[in-house]
């Protein structure tokens, strides 16, 4: 019983943190994988004005096909994820405001950046001192259409 007592808060808080690190690789994969296919919408979207669709869903514009992908995406619900489109590139190699701009003309180079702040679930025992970390993904794709 007092090896248990010495042992298991280690055991326990081990078994804590190796299920945050598991969640927290999740939410970077997740991230990457939005990133990928946000770049995939912006890169097929080009300049096109007319409605169109992109695997199934019905878009009006380039910005809600690529706003359609990230609710395709698993993240917790209520997830704030921060997309950033630069068709100019910025001197830091990444886009610093959110926003959308479309692409002017083929063949232009599009920064995707994908931002997304990742609370720990110690959040539930530590309350508003739980720490969190932004997660940032980007990606360059070339405008096609």
């Amino acid at each position: 019983m007092v090896e248990f007592a010495l042992v298991g808060p280690l055991f326990m808080a081990l078994l804590v943190g190796v299920v945050e690190v598991g969640l927290f690789m999740n939410a970077q994969a997740t991230i990457d994988n939005v990133t990928r296919q946000v770049a995939r919408v912006v890169a097929v979207c080009g300049t096109t004005q007319a409605t169109w669709s992109y695997r199934g869903q019905p878009a009006t514009d380039c910005q809600t096909a690529a706003a359609n992908e990230v609710q395709l995406n698993f993240l917790p619900a209520g997830a704030a994820v921060q997309i950033a489109v630069c068709t100019t590139i910025p001197p830091s190699g990444h886009c610093s405001g959110t926003g959308y701009q479309q692409p002017t003309y083929v063949g232009q180079v599009v920064e995707v950046d994908v931002y997304y702040t990742y609370s720990y679930y110690t959040e539930l025992l530590l309350g508003s001192a739980a720490p969190t970390t932004v997660i940032a993904s980007s990606a360059r794709v070339v405008a096609q259409q």
